[in-house]
C-alpha cells in the first residue's frame, strides 16, 4: 500500500491545484519575453539617457529576481524533484531573458542612440563664418552650417598617428567669386578672428602626413555643414593633431571645436535611430522565436536531468 506522505505520491487536492498547461506557457515562455522587452526597451532608449541609475536599478532588481527564481527552484528540486521542471525551466529562461535584454539594450544605445541624443541637447547654428565667429561663441554648437565660401582647407591638413590615423583640417572662409574659391592658405593668413577653431575631422581617412584628406563629405563641392564630435575618446587624438598644425603652421588655435564634414547632417543625425529602431524590431520578433526553441531544448534536457536521477 502506497504511503499518503511519500512527497512523490500526489493527492487529489494537490493534483487539482499543480500547474496547467496555460500557466505553464505563460511562465516560460511570455513572462521572460516580457522581461526582456522590458530591459531592452529601458536600457536601448531614452530611459537610459535620462538615467542611467534608475536604468541599472531596474536591471539590477531583474536579476535580483533571478536570483530568488533559481533559489525557489533549487528548494522545490532538493524537496520534490519530479515537480521541479518547470519552475527549472522558469528560472534558466528567465535569467537568460534577462542577460540578454541588458546586453542588446546596452548596445542599442552606446553604439546608434548615445550620440544621436546628445546632439539633441546641442544647439544648431547657422550662418557661421569661421573666419570672424571664435570658437568659444558656440561652444554648444551640435549642427553648424556655414556661410557661402566655406570650405575645408584640406591642402592644410595634417594627422596624428597611434594606431589609428588621426586627421584634422581647418574650416576657413574666402567669398567665392565666379564661382572659384581660392586657396585655404591665404584663408587662413587672412582670418578676422586670430584664431583658427573649426576642424573637419576623421579617422583613418588621410595619410600619416595629412595628405589626401578624403574625411566625410570633403569632396562634396555643396557640403557645408558640420556635425560636431562627441566622442570624447577622439578628442584627445584630434587636439594633438591640432597643436602639431599650430606649431607647423604658426598660427593661433585657441579654442578648437571638431566636425564632420557633411552635406546633411539632419540626416546623419537621423541615420542611428533609423537602424536602431530596425535592429530593435529584429531583436524582438527574434527573441520571441528563440524563446520558443529555448523553451523546448531547456524542458528537454530537464526531463532528461531527470530521468537520469
Amino acid at each position: 500500500m502506497a504511503d499518503p506522505e511519500d512527497p512523490l505520491i500526489e493527492s487529489p487536492r494537490s493534483y487539482k491545484n499543480r500547474e496547467t498547461p496555460r500557466t505553464r506557457i505563460i511562465a516560460v515562455i511570455v513572462v521572460p519575453y516580457l522581461v526582456f522587452l522590458y530591459l531592452l526597451t529601458s536600457f536601448g532608449f531614452g530611459l537610459h539617457d535620462y538615467s542611467a541609475r534608475i536604468t541599472w536599478g531596474i536591471g539590477g532588481f531583474t536579476i535580483l529576481l533571478c536570483f530568488m527564481a533559481i533559489w525557489t527552484a533549487n528548494r522545490k528540486y532538493s524537496s520534490r524533484p519530479h515537480r521541479a521542471t518547470w519552475t527549472i525551466i522558469q528560472a534558466i529562461l528567465l535569467s537568460f531573458a534577462t542577460g540578454t535584454g541588458i546586453i542588446l539594450g546596452d548596445y542599442l544605445y552606446w553604439t546608434y542612440m548615445h550620440d544621436t541624443y546628445q546632439f539633441h541637447k546641442l544647439n544648431p547654428y547657422v550662418n557661421i563664418d569661421p573666419s570672424r565667429v571664435k570658437g568659444t561663441s558656440i561652444m554648444d554648437a551640435g549642427q553648424v552650417y556655414f556661410k557661402e565660401g566655406t570650405f575645408v582647407a584640406t591642402e592644410e591638413a595634417l594627422a596624428f598617428e597611434m594606431k589609428d590615423i588621426y586627421c584634422v583640417a581647418p574650416i576657413v572662409r574666402k567669398p567665392v567669386v565666379d564661382h572659384f574659391v581660392e586657396e585655404g592658405e591665404d584663408a587662413i593668413a587672412n582670418s578676422h578672428s586670430g584664431s583658427v577653431d573649426f576642424w573637419a575631422v576623421g579617422v583613418n581617412c588621410c595619410m600619416p602626413s595629412g595628405e589626401r584628406f578624403r574625411c566625410y563629405d570633403t569632396k562634396n563641392a555643396s557640403a557645408r555643414s558640420g556635425l560636431r564630435l562627441i566622442r570624447d575618446d577622439l578628442r584627445p587624438f584630434f587636439k594633438l593633431a591640432v597643436d602639431g598644425w599650430s606649431a607647423q603652421y604658426k598660427t593661433a588655435v585657441n579654442h578648437p571645436l571638431f566636425f564632420y564634414w557633411v552635406n546633411d547632417p539632419l540626416a546623419e543625425v537621423g541615420a542611428p535611430v533609423v537602424h536602431a529602431n530596425m535592429e530593435y524590431m529584429y531583436f524582438c520578433w527574434g527573441y520571441f522565436l528563440l524563446n520558443i526553441v529555448l523553451c523546448y531544448i531547456t524542458h528537454w534536457c530537464v526531463r532528461a536531468l531527470m530521468t537520469m536521477k
